[in-house]
């Protein structure tokens, strides 16, 4: 006997509602997929606007949201960020009057120059406070295996800096010479850098100065304010710098040790019964030069 056979339409109708769901969850999975391994979704997701505290108004809140949006999108976005290179720093070898000689000088007769610190310490100011750039020196012309910084690489062709550090000890020079001399030295040290062909391609804004003191390079500052400066501070407030001279978006602040008496264990031990303070932060505008 011949099985009953079902119109064709009342089967189609049956497959449908089967047919629509699995087309459904097709498409769900694909929008799934598609945000988990797109690059939008990576960021998106990563980006956590911070927590809001109740007595932020809510359009100082709005505007900190969109910072901080822009600035994570920025960083994930910068293909030096996380830096996947070393900087490469190129040091000039420059006429030993500029460096060794005044290292040398430096030895000799330190303890014989004047040393005037608020606290009387026994340590040159010029080791204790501004060494930054003898250290850095150092380490960038010692061997690689002897480094510190090894996030930065020593080249020894300009063509593949990209910074160039100038090694004059300009604060050296500033405490142990005459001052005419130390003028007179300035002038050289700046003819010799601004006479390199990197300095002119560039105008200086990719060359490294060791500015440790305010007064270091003072009388011809003006002449490489494109250039980078490591400075220990930006004060203005005892007219250090002039104008357009400094600047945070191309210097940088390597600070120094403050002359100020430390309290050691023994301090701390005859002053703890005293102290009716937890923390105390000390600081000012001026500094002590």
């Amino acid at each position: 006997m011949r099985a009953k056979q079902m119109p064709s339409s009342i089967l189609t109708r049956s497959k449908s509602p089967v047919i629509l769901l699995f087309a459904v969850i097709i498409l769900a999975l694909s929008f799934f997929f598609f945000f988990l391994f797109s690059p939008s979704s990576t960021t998106a997701a990563a980006v956590n606007v911070p927590y809001r505290h109740p007595s932020v108004r809510p359009e100082t809140s709005r505007l900190d949201e969109r910072k901080f949006v822009k600035e994570m999108e920025w960083l994930r976005g910068d293909p030096y960020y996380p830096m996947s290179m070393p900087v490469r720093v190129y040091v000039y070898e420059m006429p030993s009057k500029f460096t060794y000689d005044l290292l040398w000088l430096f030895r000799n007769t330190y303890r014989e120059t004047s040393n005037i610190t608020s606290n009387g310490s026994p340590v040159h100011r010029l080791i204790e406070q501004h060494s930054i750039d003898y250290w850095l020196w150092a380490d960038l012309i010692a061997p690689e295996s002897e480094r510190l910084l090894k996030n930065v690489v020593r080249v020894v062709k300009q063509e593949e800096a990209d910074l160039f550090y100038v090694p004059f000890f300009t604060t050296i020079s500033f405490f142990l010479l005459e001052k005419q001399q130390c003028k007179a030295l300035y002038r050289e040290a700046l003819k010799w850098v601004t006479d390199q062909p990197a300095w002119k391609r560039s105008e200086g804004r990719d060359h490294i100065f060791p500015i440790h003191h305010p007064w270091s390079f003072k009388s011809v500052r003006r002449y490489v304010k494109n250039a980078i400066w490591l400075l220990p501070d930006m004060d203005s407030t005892g007219n250090w710098y002039k104008p357009g001279q400094v600047s945070l978006e191309k210097d940088v602040i390597l600070p120094y040790v403050p002359n100020v008496d430390l309290c050691d264990a023994k301090c701390l031990l005859e002053s703890e019964s005293k102290r009716t303070t937890l923390l105390f932060f000390r600081g000012r505008l001026k500094r002590n030069a």
